[in-house]
């Protein structure tokens, strides 16, 4: 009986310390495992997302450069292949923001990457003197939207309402100002 209470009492120790490792390994390495499902964050993310590359865009095309440092982000990426990092809101709570990451190469291409959920989320790539490309919804089901470098403030937030990246609340945020 003795040797019986033992193994039981490991088996639940064993559990509880399993569960423990599974709730420190989504709350710290795997941060935002489902997903945030709020539209305004949502939304919010992928205006900050876009407005971040119009921004990059417009400093690649004239200093032919990427840019050292982007304001507000973190260098310090937990992803090895992006260098910064950025969560939306910047004041929420862990599980409820949005992951946000960048990189741009020595060829002065870039990459935006906003990450709803483990399934869906937004890239948005560029480089000097290219139309911005993004890429999103469900990864069985995923669209393009093409940005030319022509286009006015008033028809990207058009087109982005259109094609459900933004709402209205979150048109204000595409805004470009110069780096």
């Amino acid at each position: 009986m003795k040797q019986f209470l033992r193994y039981l009492a490991w088996s639940v120790a064993t559990l509880v310390a399993l569960m423990a490792v599974m709730i420190l390994l989504f709350a710290f390495i795997i941060p935002n495992p489902l997903g945030v499902t709020d539209r305004n964050t949502i939304s919010q993310a992928n205006a900050f997302g876009i407005n971040e590359g119009l921004k990059v865009r417009s400093y690649i095309n004239r200093n032919g450069s990427c840019p050292d440092n982007l304001e507000g982000w973190s260098s310090e990426s937990r992803l090895s292949e992006f260098q910064y990092e950025v969560s939306i809101p910047k004041d929420g709570r862990a599980g409820r923001t949005i992951p946000i990451w960048y990189t741009c190469k020595e060829n002065l291409d870039y990459v935006f990457w906003v990450r709803h959920s483990i399934d869906s989320g937004i890239s948005i790539t560029g480089g000097k003197d290219m139309a911005i490309k993004i890429q999103y919804g469900h990864f069985t089901d995923l669209k393009d939207l093409s940005l030319a470098d022509e286009l006015t403030q008033t028809e990207v937030i058009s087109i982005l309402i259109e094609s459900k990246l933004i709402t209205s609340k979150a048109s204000g945020r595409i805004n470009a100002p110069l780096l």
